[in-house]
C-alpha cells in the first residue's frame, strides 16, 4: 500500500505510483468535485502514458464513484478514461469500472466492459441499462437483480461464458458504520514502518524544485472559490434552468397539439424509442432533485450560502451538486435538440399515415 500525502502526488512519478506488489490508493474523500475531476484527470493521464510507454508493469486501475468521472458530460478526465476502456489492456493498463448508478456512465465507456459484477439495483432505468450492456443477462434476470441481497450479486460476461452466475459473498469480518477509516490503522508497525521508509525514499530523491512544483499544482487546483464567485455561479445556473424548463414546456405543448388533432395519445415514451429520449427522462429527474436541494438551501436564511461562512461541510456538498447541475444543463440542452427533432419526426410519420 502506498501512503504520501495527497499534496505530493504530482510531485510523483508514475513508476512511484504503479510498481510489483504494491497498492496505491488516491483518497479524494471532501474535496470539491471540481478538484476531484482535475486531479483524476491529471494522474489518469500520467498512468496512460507511462503504461503505452511501457515505463510500469501492468496493473488494475479501479475507479469508484465511477458516474462523476466518466458520466455522460464531456471531459478531459472522461476523455482520458475512455482511452483506458477502449486502448488500456493493449499495454496491461487495466479498468475496473464502480459505480451505483450505470445509466450516468458514458455509453462508449460502459460497452467496454468485458465482465460484469451486478449487485442490487432499484431504479428501472438503471436495470434495464445493466441488462442491455451485460452479455448473457436478459429480461427474465430483472427481478433477480432487484431481489439481489447484501453480499449477493451476479457474475456475467467474458469472465462467465454462456450463463449468469448467482453468488454470495461471505459476511464481512470488519465492522460496517457507514463512516471511512483509516486502513493504515489495521496495519502492523512493522508493515507502517516499512511504508514511511518508501515514503522518505521516494521524497528524498526528489529535487527540491520537483516537490514544490508538484505542490504548486495541487495548491492551484484545489484553491477555493469565494462566496461571491459561487453565489454568481447559482444564479446562472438559475436563468438556465428557467431557460431548459421553457423549452422542456414547448416540446410537451406540441405533443397535447398532435393529441387533439385526432391522434392517438402520445408521450415522451411512445414517440420512439431512442435511448436518447429515455436518457433525458432519467437525468431530467436527476437534475430536479438537485435543483429542489439547490433552491431550497438558497431559500434558507440559516444556509451558509447566505452567510458566506458557517457550516463547511453545506458549503462543500451544495458546491459539488452546482458543479454538477452546470454540467447537466449542458447536456439536457443538448438532449432536448435531438428529442425535438426526432418528437417532429414522429409527428409527421403519424400525419402521413392519416393522409
Amino acid at each position: 500500500m502506498e501512503y504520501c500525502d495527497v499534496e505530493y502526488l504530482f510531485s510523483l512519478d508514475a513508476t512511484d505510483i504503479v510498481a510489483p506488489n504494491l497498492c496505491s490508493i488516491v483518497n479524494m474523500r471532501g474535496m470539491d468535485l471540481n478538484v476531484q475531476e482535475m486531479i483524476a484527470g491529471k494522474l489518469l493521464k500520467k498512468l496512460y502514458q507511462a503504461s503505452t510507454g511501457r515505463r510500469i508493469p501492468p496493473f488494475y486501475l479501479l475507479l469508484d464513484e465511477a458516474h462523476l468521472f466518466a458520466g455522460k458530460k464531456q471531459s478531459e478526465v472522461c476523455e482520458i478514461v475512455k482511452l483506458f476502456s477502449q486502448e488500456g489492456r493493449k499495454f496491461g493498463a487495466n479498468l475496473i469500472i464502480g459505480t451505483q448508478r450505470p445509466q450516468l456512465l458514458d455509453t462508449t465507456i460502459r460497452a467496454q466492459a468485458g465482465s460484469w459484477v451486478v449487485h442490487n439495483l432499484t431504479d428501472i432505468r438503471d436495470i434495464d441499462v445493466t441488462i442491455s450492456s451485460a452479455e448473457d443477462l436478459t429480461r427474465s434476470n430483472k427481478t433477480d437483480i432487484q431481489g439481489l441481497d447484501k453480499g449477493e450479486s451476479i457474475l456475467c460476461g467474458e469472465a462467465i461464458k454462456g450463463i449468469p452466475l448467482f453468488v454470495k459473498i461471505r459476511k464481512r469480518t470488519t465492522a460496517h458504520g457507514g463512516i471511512g477509516f483509516n486502513p493504515l490503522d489495521y496495519l502492523s508497525d512493522h508493515t507502517v514502518e516499512e511504508l514511511q521508509k518508501r515514503k522518505q525514499k521516494i521524497l528524498g530523491e526528489k529535487t527540491a524544485n520537483e516537490l514544490e512544483t508538484g505542490k504548486s499544482i495541487f495548491k492551484e487546483i484545489t484553491s477555493p472559490k469565494t462566496s461571491a464567485e459561487y453565489l454568481d455561479q447559482i444564479a446562472m445556473l438559475k436563468v438556465r434552468i428557467k431557460e431548459l424548463e421553457d423549452e422542456i414546456g414547448m416540446l410537451k405543448e406540441r405533443i397535447m397539439d398532435i393529441e387533439e388533432s385526432g391522434g392517438a395519445p402520445l408521450s415522451i415514451e411512445n414517440i420512439t424509442g431512442d435511448d436518447a429520449i429515455e436518457d433525458l427522462q432519467t437525468e431530467l429527474k436527476v437534475w430536479r432533485e438537485k435543483y429542489n436541494y439547490l433552491k431550497e438551501n438558497m431559500e434558507n436564511p440559516d444556509s451558509a450560502i447566505s452567510t458566506g461562512e458557517g457550516n463547511s461541510e453545506l458549503v462543500l456538498e451544495l458546491q459539488n451538486r452546482t458543479i454538477e447541475l452546470d454540467a447537466q444543463v449542458k447536456k439536457y440542452k443538448s438532449h432536448y435538440t435531438d428529442a425535438l427533432l426526432l418528437a417532429e419526426k414522429a409527428i409527421n410519420e403519424l400525419k402521413k399515415r392519416k393522409v
